[in-house]
């Protein structure tokens, strides 16, 4: 089965009886109405029902129904290791039913209707989407925030933005480093230009007063 596949219980509601076992025993069967394949079971007193002697919660993992009107549905178990399958016949629209226990692999021969637990529905899942879960009372732990480590904060500045001190920062005192790059390239730059403009003036002057000496020497030679 693919973890992301569900399968609805095949009932939903809120549902009590009594343990055919135990008549001082009293079972409720209830249903998550925003994830229809988690069902919770719950063992209490029947004379105080708040001294609760055994709670469970099941995952629907898949149903089906055999000749005879006998529904069977494998569940898993999600406070504790297991598995765990239940047979069951659903009555009047699903205003009761008789479930019973079937094993690890869904024993038959049994009629849920001779021997199983009959139980009555007493509340039903609203129709809009509001959350009615009945989840039971064992500790639970809640996961640990943990840090998506693909996950890389984007400040609310844009990238070229230099905080150099927080206190004073705003918006003047914000510059580009584009802006200061070019600013400091061409100061850089200035005194070598000059130089260069210089040194040129320098030859040019040299290269004329070569010429000018060649030339007049040869003059007076002829």
């Amino acid at each position: 089965l693919k973890p992301t596949q569900m399968f609805p219980c095949p009932i939903t509601g809120d549902y009590t009886g009594i343990l055919p076992e135990n008549p001082t025993f009293c079972a409720k069967v209830a249903s998550d109405c925003n994830n229809p394949d988690v069902m919770f079971y719950t063992v209490s007193n029947c004379a105080n029902k708040s001294q609760i002697y055994e709670e469970r919660e099941y995952r629907c993992l898949g149903s089906w129904q055999e000749p005879g009107g006998v529904t069977f549905t494998y569940t898993q178990r999600r406070e504790m290791e297991g598995f765990h399958c239940f047979s069951g016949k659903v009555l009047q629209g699903g205003k009761e039913a008789y479930i019973k226990e079937a094993g690890h692999s869904c024993s038959r021969g049994e009629d849920p209707l001779i021997y199983g637990m009959r139980i009555t529905r007493h509340a039903t899942c609203p129709d809009i989407g509001i959350s009615v879960s009945n989840r039971p009372r064992y500790p639970t732990i809640a996961p640990e925030e943990q840090d998506d480590p693909y996950y890389s904060p984007v400040p609310n500045d844009p990238y070229w933005y230099q905080k150099e001190n927080d206190e004073d920062l705003n918006e003047k005192n914000r510059k580009s480093p584009t802006r200061s790059t070019k600013e400091t390239e061409n100061h850089n730059l200035a005194p070598c230009t000059s130089a260069n403009y210089m040194s040129l003036l320098l030859l040019c002057a040299s290269v004329f007063s070569c010429w000018r000496w060649i030339h007049y020497s040869t003059n007076d030679s002829v």
